[in-house]
């Protein structure tokens, strides 16, 4: 599986939907392609374990969005019901999270926490 090669090669954030986040989790399997059919909430559980097992930043974004380093957690508000309906709004948001972290490659090889916060200055 792809999705299994990838988190491999141990990233330093995961950003994906509520959907894409329980997929990636393994406890669902039911996605409209990349639409997400579970509410953020649904989902915060599987975010803070896949940060945790993968020692990396889930950044879950929805009508709110969550990002956590398994043990901190951040909740941004200012999503809106819409975005779904949006076409390459996570498509996106995902280049705009990995021109960051390749610009701040040394600080986010520090602590989990610190990355987190860092991270969410940029949201």
């Amino acid at each position: 599986m792809l999705c299994a090669k990838l988190l491999a090669s141990k990233p330093s954030v995961i950003r994906g939907n509520a959907s894409e986040i329980l997929a990636l989790h393994g406890l669902a399997d039911q996605g409209r392609g990349v639409d997400s059919t579970a509410p953020t909430e649904q989902a915060i559980n599987a975010a803070i374990a896949l940060a945790k097992h993968h020692d990396c930043i889930v950044a879950m974004t929805g009508e709110s969005d969550w990002v956590t380093n398994g043990t901190q957690h951040y909740r941004i508000h200012g999503g809106h019901p819409l975005m779904p309906q949006v076409t390459t709004l996570g498509c996106g948001l995902s280049a705009l999270v990995t021109a960051f972290v390749a610009a701040n490659r040394e600080a986010l090889a520090g602590s989990r926490r610190h990355s987190a916060r860092l991270l969410c200055r940029c949201w």
